[in-house]
């Protein structure tokens, strides 16, 4: 799964003031300067999950995308919150985003905080179907011809199937 990188800004707020609007290569070089950090210092706080090269790239503004696992390397390499560099990254902070705070997605998200690292994967597997279908039905009726929309349909059954027997074990037919 890949988030996009948002070229608009964050705005932080620190008791109720705004005091700095900021991309995620700014964030990241903030970052970098408050904690005397190097790019290799960054590489190995997250234990060689993120290069120095891609932070590198982020900071140029030359990577396109990030993966989860990118976002979560590098939040580990710079000592933040997860959750502070994944709302940079989207361009909105968690506590300015309103709608998504009332949403039935932020009571799963904190549910999903509390799994273990194993029921974690079996749940990102799942997401990832779901992402899949949410594109699927992006692309609207102009795209979706009737032979289209069958094959479409046979292979997001294939996929929930697949992620069923990722969760669970005893359906697999494997041995």
């Amino acid at each position: 799964m890949k988030c996009h990188l948002q070229t608009s800004t964050v705005i932080e707020r620190n008791q109720d003031t705004v005091i700095r609007q900021e991309t995620l290569d700014k964030y990241v070089r903030r970052i970098l300067k408050e904690k005397g950090l190097s790019l290799s210092d960054v590489e190995r706080r997250s234990s060689g999950r993120i290069s120095d090269s891609y932070i590198c790239g982020i900071i140029n503004r030359t990577v396109g995308s990030i993966t989860v696992i990118k976002l979560k390397a590098l939040a580990q390499g710079l000592g933040v919150a997860e959750d502070e560099l994944f709302a940079v990254a989207r361009g909105v902070t968690p506590a300015d985003d309103t709608e998504f705070q009332e949403s039935e997605f932020a009571t799963l998200f904190c549910k999903y905080k509390d799994l273990s690292d194993e029921d974690k994967k079996v749940v990102l597997t799942l997401l990832e179907v779901v992402d899949r279908e949410i594109e699927w039905r992006r692309m609207g009726s102009k795209f979706k011809t009737r032979q289209h929309s069958e094959d479409a349909r046979e292979t997001r059954s294939q996929s929930i199937i697949m992620a069923e027997t990722e969760m669970k074990p005893e359906l697999r037919t494997d041995g």
